[in-house]
């Protein structure tokens, strides 16, 4: 059971960070994402937010903090 856990722990890290890892990166003096006024930009943030919100309703015991 506790290797399990341990493997569900990594693969949610990796989705948490490929999730919040913006397309095409970020301005290193603004910081404000290259592609922001892109419509793929868009779609991408629409997806990202949506499929957040699924994935915390489905899995109800998932708690953010």
């Amino acid at each position: 059971m506790k290797d399990t856990s341990n493997s569900g722990m990594i693969v949610a890290t990796l989705i948490a960070t490929a999730g919040f890892t913006v397309p095409g990166g970020n301005n290193s003096d603004t910081g404000v994402p290259i592609f922001l006024r892109t419509n793929a930009f868009l779609v991408f943030a629409i997806s990202d937010a949506f499929n957040f919100g699924f994935g915390v309703l489905v899995n109800p015991n998932c708690s953010i903090g």
